[in-house]
């Protein structure tokens, strides 16, 4: 609107209605969430325009069937039978080599696999009497007792506990009588077994070692 005063134009703002204002208002919300809308993502980043559809879309995004993979699973020891191994220079001596002779026996070997012994056990060849066989020394392993069936002996630890790889044991035992047949080929056969009767080494055979016979020959001598 024109007015003159004192020769000078003014310009008069049109006064504007609260419902005009809210109108205005409206309409350039409107606008405003129309060019944000038409407006391309790449233009808009070119432009200085951010947009938080990204960001929607990262917050939704499936976890990968694979997550779970990156969590260990531990199994039970206990319920994993124990690794099997040949026994290391499992040997077996006795005191006399003659038929029907009452011997002490030595058997002795390396453990070769880390476990908790619960049993040994040795095979003695057949004919072998071990009905009075009684441990005098141990070494190696802790205390027990011996259980007898056949030509076998079986050491029954009291207290098993875990016994490292390349470790010497030694059992002692005395009153096994020898075979009544003579023969140069004998051999035992050591094993050892877990508390859930697991093998742990073996069954390895022992050296070989001689049960003769005495022969007095005419002259009285003896060989």
């Amino acid at each position: 609107m024109l007015g003159s005063s004192s020769n000078r134009i003014q310009f008069v703002a049109p006064r504007l209605g609260a419902r005009n204002i809210l109108t205005l208002l409206i309409a350039t919300t409107i606008i405003s969430s129309l060019y944000t809308l038409i407006i391309p993502d790449r233009l808009q980043a070119a432009m200085g325009i951010e947009s938080d559809t990204s960001n929607y879309h990262s917050s939704i995004l499936p976890i990968s069937e694979d997550s779970s993979s990156s969590v260990p699973i531990h199994s039970s020891s206990s319920s994993t039978p124990t690794a099997q191994a040949a026994l290391q220079v499992p040997r077996t001596f006795q005191s006399t080599d003659i038929v029907n002779s009452k011997s002490i026996y030595q058997g002795m070997f390396t453990t070769s696999t880390t476990g908790a012994i619960d049993r040994i056990r040795i095979d003695f060849p057949a004919g072998t009497n071990i009905d009075g066989a009684g441990v005098i020394e141990r070494v190696g392993i802790g205390g027990g007792m011996l259980l007898k069936s056949g030509s076998s002996i079986s050491y029954d630890v009291t207290a098993p506990v875990s016994i490292p790889a390349g470790t010497f044991i030694r059992l002692e035992i005395s009153g096994i009588k020898n075979p009544s047949g003579p023969s140069a080929s004998y051999s035992a056969t050591i094993t050892t077994r877990d508390s859930a009767g697991n093998l742990i080494d073996g069954p390895s055979q022992t050296n070989v070692y001689t049960i003769k016979r005495i022969i007095t020959n005419t002259k009285g001598h003896i060989y």
